[in-house]
C-alpha cells in the first residue's frame, strides 16, 4: 500500500527541517562559546591581534582602491577591445617573460615596480534598456539577458576598471593603458574605415543642406500661391496652388548633422575616455571591513587551535596508531 504525500505534508517537513538545521545551529554557536570561554587565554589574545591586522590593512597606504572610467569606442567593438584590455593581467615582468612584459606593452615611462601596483585589469557593459542610445546601466553582475529583445548591449560604450594602492600614478597609468589599447592593429583599422564614414557622412550632410537651402528660395518665389489660371506653353493650368514648407526635412537633416558632427569631434582615437579615470571614495579594504574579517579569521583561527588542544590526548594516540 502506498502512502499519499500532499503538499502540505511536504511543507510541514520543509519548515521541521528548517527548524531543525535552526536548533543545530544555535546548539553549534554554544559549544564555540562555551569552548572560547574555557580557553578565553588563548581567544582574547587572537582576537587582539585580529584587530590589530585589521587596523594594519586599513592604513591609508595598504588600502585597495578601484579606478573607473567609461569608453568611447569609435569603430570598434566592446568584444575587441574587452579581450585587449584584459589581457593585461596576463602580463608579467621581463625577468619571467620578455615576451609578454608589461612595462615593454605599456610603454611605462615610471619605475617599473611601479607598474605592477595595478592589478585586476576588468571591463564591462553597458546596458541600454530603451534602445534610444542613451546609457542606462553598467552590467557587472553578469545578469543582463542575450535574448531580451527590449534592451542592448551598447556597441561604443565599455565601462573599465582596475584596482591600485598607488593613487600618485593613476595619470600616468590611464596615459599607458589609452597608448596600449590605441596601438592595436586591429582597432586601428576599425577606428580609421569609422572615421572615414564619418568624414563622409558629414560632408553629404552639409552639400545637401546647402542644396536645401538654395533649393527653398527658388522654390518659394516661384511657386505662385495667388496664380488661379495660369499659361504654361501650349496649356492652361487652372486651380489654387499651396506653398509646400520644406523646413522639418531641413531641420531633420541639421538634427542628424549636429549628431554626426558630435561623433567626429569624439572619433579622435580607436578608444577615448569620456573623463578620464576616476578613483571611488570608497577603498576595497575600508577599516570596517577589515576589521571584521580579520577578527573572524582570527576567531576561527582560536577555536581551532583551542580544539587541538583540549583534544590533544586523543590526537597523541591516533597519531600513534
Amino acid at each position: 500500500m502506498t502512502e499519499n504525500t500532499s503538499l502540505f505534508d511536504l511543507i510541514l517537513a520543509g519548515c521541521r527541517g528548517i527548524k531543525n538545521g535552526c536548533l543545530a545551529l544555535w546548539h553549534f554557536c554554544g559549544k564555540c562559546v562555551r569552548l572560547s570561554l574555557r580557553k578565553w587565554y588563548i581567544t582574547v589574545p587572537m582576537l587582539v591581534a585580529g584587530m590589530c591586522v585589521g587596523i594594519w590593512a586599513s592604513n591609508w597606504k595598504n588600502r585597495f582602491w578601484r579606478v573607473e572610467a567609461m569608453a568611447i569606442l569609435n569603430g570598434t567593438t566592446p568584444e575587441l577591445v574587452s579581450n585587449r584590455y584584459n589581457n593585461l593581467n596576463k602580463l608579467l615582468p621581463a625577468e619571467l617573460m620578455p615576451s609578454q612584459s608589461r612595462v615593454d606593452e605599456l610603454m611605462w615611462e615610471g619605475e617599473s615596480e611601479d607598474c605592477f601596483r595595478f592589478m585586476k585589469f576588468e571591463s564591462f557593459p553597458v546596458i541600454d534598456c530603451l534602445k534610444d542610445s542613451v546609457m542606462d546601466y553598467v552590467d557587472m553582475k553578469s545578469s543582463f539577458d542575450p535574448v531580451d529583445t527590449i534592451s542592448m548591449i551598447m556597441q561604443n560604450r565599455l565601462f573599465l576598471r582596475f584596482v591600485t594602492r598607488d593613487l600618485d600614478n593613476v595619470a600616468m597609468a590611464e596615459k599607458a593603458i589609452l597608448n596600449y589599447l590605441n596601438s592595436d592593429p586591429q582597432l586601428i583599422a576599425a577606428y580609421e574605415a569609422y572615421r572615414a564614414n564619418l568624414e563622409w557622412e558629414a560632408e553629404f550632410c552639409d552639400r545637401q543642406v546647402n542644396l536645401l537651402d538654395s533649393f527653398t528660395t527658388q522654390f518659394y518665389f516661384f511657386q505662385g500661391a495667388e496664380a488661379h489660371v495660369r499659361p504654361e506653353r501650349f496649356q492652361m493650368l487652372v486651380g489654387d496652388r499651396d506653398i509646400t514648407l520644406l523646413h522639418p526635412e531641413i531641420l531633420q537633416l541639421v538634427k542628424y548633422k549636429k549628431y554626426v558632427d558630435r561623433e567626429l569631434a569624439l572619433c579622435t582615437a580607436p578608444v577615448v575616455l569620456e573623463s578620464g579615470f576616476m578613483v571611488t571614495p570608497r577603498a576595497i579594504n575600508r577599516r570596517s571591513n577589515s576589521i571584521a574579517i580579520s577578527l573572524a579569521v582570527f576567531y576561527l583561527l582560536s577555536l581551532l587551535i583551542s580544539v587541538l588542544i583540549e583534544q590533544r590526548q586523543a590526537i597523541h594516540k591516533w597519531a600513534k596508531k
